[in-house]
């Protein structure tokens, strides 16, 4: 299997590490302040038209724009949660994965894209059918993983109903990442063009959270897991397995089997060998570290079947991954083990593997 492919997937596979947030949660991250944003929306998710005669997901300065944008394709399927991830480096560029695809966007194609303090998420159905509507959940900002903030329409008018929400950025800066998932609700066809939509803009807002008071009352409001964000790659490995002590304490809390918790430790030890990989640069070793992770995640098949009866493998995966790359710094190690491993191959290991 191509291992790009694998690895796009654990980074946009997404899912939540609590319940539904609290207003408390709610008041942390929602601008404190009007918004305002910087140009036209960076991200556009519509429902197109069916069969590759239009275009889903729109990347760019301007996401309507033939010339300022890159367009992707989606079949749809009614009330189906589709994970994304959305990147924006330094330069402007920006990479969104979604269900297994990846549009990549050149600052040098159509400018720019400029990064605020804060992201705007807009929803609408228009012109639709009452049963239609379109929901969204942002489940990471920059460092902050493990959320659950949703933005939905409500399917009460055929004409025109909407939904906003603006967030503050955590630790802003000249990068940008934002994860979440979508749905659209429609019955029959999905409604052609922007008829359901989703943008996602980029701005400003004029009094914004601050990272410490974010952190600090994600964290209280049990909303994300307390976990060490040094300036390091390995963190604090006190009994020297592998795993970061705070990844460790976070699976023995929240998985439940011996057989789970084995699997989880196995592919966490995998994941923070990817960081490490990443930073050096080395290929042999990325690719050697790959077909790690494909044995561990063949092992969390194992032991995570899904519900009702253990959490499901996308959130599993998801998890890890987001307490792993926890700080920019890890983040960005992670993103150039990917890059390591763009255009290689490999064969993807057969039957159940579990180290321990």
């Amino acid at each position: 299997m191509n291992r790009r492919i694998l690895f796009s997937f654990i980074a946009a596979a997404l899912g939540c590490l609590g319940a539904a947030p609290s207003d408390a949660v709610a008041n942390v991250l929602t601008c404190a302040g009007p918004f305002t944003g910087l140009g036209k929306p960076a991200l556009e998710i519509r429902g197109g038209r069916p069969g590759g005669a239009d275009w889903e997901f729109g990347l760019g300065t301007d996401s309507q724009s033939a010339t300022m944008s890159v367009k992707g394709q989606q079949v749809w399927q009614s009330a189906a949660w589709l994970p994304f991830s959305l990147t924006i480096d330094a330069q402007g560029s920006a990479v969104l994965t979604y269900g297994g695809n990846t549009l990549r966007y050149a600052a040098t194609q159509g400018g720019k894209i400029d990064v605020g303090n804060a992201v705007r998420v807009y929803v609408k159905a228009s012109g639709t059918t009452p049963a239609s509507s379109v929901a969204v959940r942002v489940t990471r900002i920059n460092d902050v993983s493990g959320l659950d903030l949703p933005v939905n329409t409500s399917p009460t008018s055929t004409v025109f109903n909407d939904g906003s929400l603006a967030l503050s950025v955590p630790a802003p800066g000249t990068s940008l990442r934002v994860d979440g998932e979508v749905q659209l609700n429609f019955q029959g066809t999905v409604p052609a063009g922007s008829r359901l939509g989703v943008t996602l803009t980029l701005g400003n807002c004029t009094a914004g959270s601050t990272w410490g008071s974010i952190l600090q009352g994600l964290e209280q409001a049990g909303k994300i897991p307390t976990l060490e964000r040094s300036d390091t790659l390995t963190g604090i490995d006190n009994n020297d397995n592998g795993v970061r002590d705070d990844i460790e304490a976070f699976i023995a809390a929240n998985y439940t089997s011996t057989g789970q918790r084995t699997a989880a430790l196995a592919s966490a030890k995998h994941l923070q060998e990817a960081l490490l990989a990443g930073s050096i640069g080395d290929v042999d070793v990325a690719g050697a570290i790959s077909k790690d992770l494909s044995r561990s995640l063949n092992c969390l098949v194992k032991h995570f079947p899904g519900p009702p009866t253990t959490r499901s493998l996308q959130r599993v995966v998801t998890e890890l991954e987001g307490v792993t790359a926890n700080t920019r710094k890890r983040t960005v190690a992670y993103l150039d083990f990917n890059e390591l491993l763009d255009g290689t191959t490999g064969l993807a290991p057969k039957g159940e593997y579990c180290e321990y």
